[in-house]
């Protein structure tokens, strides 16, 4: 655009290059006009204090809240979402599943928290109609469900005893042979098959869009004991300036020399227990911002954050005066997914949190299929 309006310059031409937008507000005449950056963001945080959010009202306080808004704005605006005029409305537009198009993709991953009955929960899940759903903490599975395919293991604990609940890949593809995470360090892969079940890693073939390789996570809360399976030096797989090694990080080395290896595309999602806010010291939460800086290192994009410009919660503690803050779950996406995601959104706290289902939100991803 910049290299255009320079050489109409340069030409003494009376060529004038404007953007889609400016077009529009060429075409709607008088004060018509798009809103500029600069406007959006000077608006917003007088706006932003005054908005009913209603659960989502913990996310004002957020650093880069002001950005993270005006990027989502912008977004619904080019997608052509229309927006109610209420101020709460526009951020949870997104909360609503948009019906897909031909051979389009809806990735769903949830964590149905072992503490409650998940019955109720595979009810709300399949009635957004996944091609693909990712699903941790499931104390309860349906023994059948029609169109779909299944498989789960049992989340292993840190007492080396199986939990009450799985880790579970859903699809309306056909699920294949186990994709063995193998990292380059010894103690990492004994470290993976002593506590398995945390994570699922499987082939799953759809007619359309062929061979996909998937992992389904759910993320421990205890640390990973290395000292018990090495005395070598850990700091390649450490997180930076910290002294503890989480299951994260276990993955992380694991994909890192897997996937150049076993190539193709990769949709890894689930309950991850990471989020740049939860920590208690700033040291923490940079551990947990690095944790998702690998993710993005390795070639995956976070569908949440990409297409909303920032975390949106997906989790509130049972606490009686907990507030919706933290997004601790995530839906990452490599390849021919990543670049053709066409939105993604937080379940609507509003309709999920009043059902008791869990105390995590779905996160639902809407994938185009390429032409």
């Amino acid at each position: 655009m910049r290299e255009l309006r320079l050489n109409s310059a340069r030409a003494l031409s009376r060529l004038q290059v404007i953007t889609f937008d400016q077009l529009v507000a060429r075409l709607a005449g008088g004060l018509s006009r798009p809103a500029d950056d600069d406007s959006l963001r000077g608006g917003l945080p007088t706006t932003l204090p005054e908005a009913e959010l209603g659960e989502l009202g913990g996310i004002k306080d957020l650093p880069r809240i002001v950005g993270a808004a005006a990027d989502t704005l912008r977004k619904a605006w080019r997608a052509g979402s229309v927006l109610h005029r209420t101020k709460a409305k526009a951020f949870t537009q997104f909360t609503t599943p948009v019906a897909r198009i031909g051979r389009d993709m809806r990735v769903v991953t949830w964590n149905l928290n072992n503490r409650r009955d998940n019955q109720k929960a595979w009810d709300q899940l399949i009635a957004l109609d996944p091609d693909l759903a990712l699903i941790s903490e499931a104390n309860f599975v349906p023994e059948d469900i029609p169109g779909f395919s299944f498989y789960c293991e049992p989340a292993m604990g840190h007492k080396r005893s199986p939990r009450n609940f799985r880790t579970c890949i859903l699809t309306k593809g056909e699920i294949g042979p186990p994709i063995e995470l193998a990292a380059r360090q010894t103690w990492v892969n004994e470290g993976l098959t002593t506590f398995p079940g945390n994570f699922v890693a499987r082939k799953v073939s759809f007619k359309a869009w062929g061979d996909v390789n998937v992992v389904s996570v759910h993320m421990p809360s205890w640390y990973f004991p290395y000292k018990e399976f090495t005395s070598e030096d850990v700091t390649e797989v450490m997180l930076p300036g910290y002294d503890k090694i989480s299951m994260s990080e276990l993955l992380w080395a694991a994909l890192k020399e897997t996937m150049p290896c076993l190539g193709g595309d990769w949709i890894v999602g689930g309950d991850f227990n990471t989020s740049e806010f939860i920590g208690s010291t700033k040291r923490q939460n940079g551990a947990n911002c690095e944790v998702i800086e690998r993710m993005k290192r390795l070639g995956f994009v976070e569908a949440i954050r990409h297409m909303c410009g920032g975390p949106v919660p997906s989790w509130k503690s049972s606490q009686r005066t907990a507030i919706l803050k933290h997004q601790l779950d995530h839906l990452y996406l490599s390849g021919t997914f990543r670049n053709h995601l066409k939105s993604a959104h937080v379940g609507d706290p509003k309709c999920y949190f009043p059902m008791g289902l869990s105390d995590h939100l779905p996160l639902i991803a809407e994938i185009e299929f390429p032409e």
